[in-house]
């Protein structure tokens, strides 16, 4: 008789690969240049990022009879933001708004103007944090996505920093290694950010009718 794994196994090993597999490809990658592997593979998270965060009311609404319009707005909203993200990461949005600015303003590069599409991405980080936490109440049904929202917001500040370092006047071993964090912590920033969305719609699919007070939905 065939043993049958338990489904939290299951996820488990799922995990793992998915983690070894971004591993692989981050190791063997020859380039971290624009649309290379990597790029395609941050996009493709992104994309199902916006996905998922699509079918989680429609999961909260078949499971509860009814949702709150805003609430549904909120994962609109979020599934927008995932969506943005993936055309910036694909179609080098941030970079060429940084160049606009410095073509409207007459800026020559420097050290400093440079990195504005660096405080662009910044930006929306900034943006994660607010709109997370002002719509918190719409996510505690799913500590899971919580917790894996808040590393992906602090591997993309990682991210942001190691952008930038060429403020920092390292040397290239220092930069190199800087540049190597900063694809991996935008690589799996990405993957938690899927995940935490995958185990959010998990819970949208098995919550209970009668809906904890803490968050406010009505009956």
């Amino acid at each position: 008789m065939t043993p049958v794994l338990d489904p939290k196994t299951l996820k488990h090993f799922g995990l793992i690969s998915y983690a070894a597999f971004l591993s692989i490809v981050l190791l063997t990658a020859k380039s971290y240049e624009e649309n290379t592997l990597i790029t395609d593979i941050s996009t493709l998270q992104l994309g199902l990022c916006s996905a998922a965060s699509l079918i989680i009311p429609l999961a909260i609404f078949r499971r509860c009879k009814s949702i709150e319009r805003r609430e549904c707005l909120t994962w609109i909203i979020l599934a927008a933001g995932c969506a943005v993200l993936a055309m910036d990461d694909k179609l080098m949005l941030h970079e060429r708004l940084d160049q606009l600015i410095h073509e409207i303003f007459k800026w020559e590069e420097t050290r400093i103007s440079d990195k504005i599409d660096d405080i662009i991405v910044g930006l929306y980080g900034f943006i994660g944090i607010a709109f997370i936490a002002a719509n918190r109440k719409y996510f505690l049904f799913s500590s899971n996505f919580m917790a894996c929202a808040k590393g992906s917001i602090a591997l993309a500040f990682v991210m942001v920093l190691c952008d930038m370092r060429s403020l920092y006047r390292l040397n290239e071993s220092q930069n190199q290694i800087l540049s190597h964090l900063e694809e991996w912590s935008k690589i799996f920033g990405g993957a938690c950010l899927l995940i935490g969305l995958l185990c959010a719609l998990e819970d949208a699919i098995k919550i209970q009718s009668r809906i904890p007070e803490n968050l406010n939905r009505q009956p």
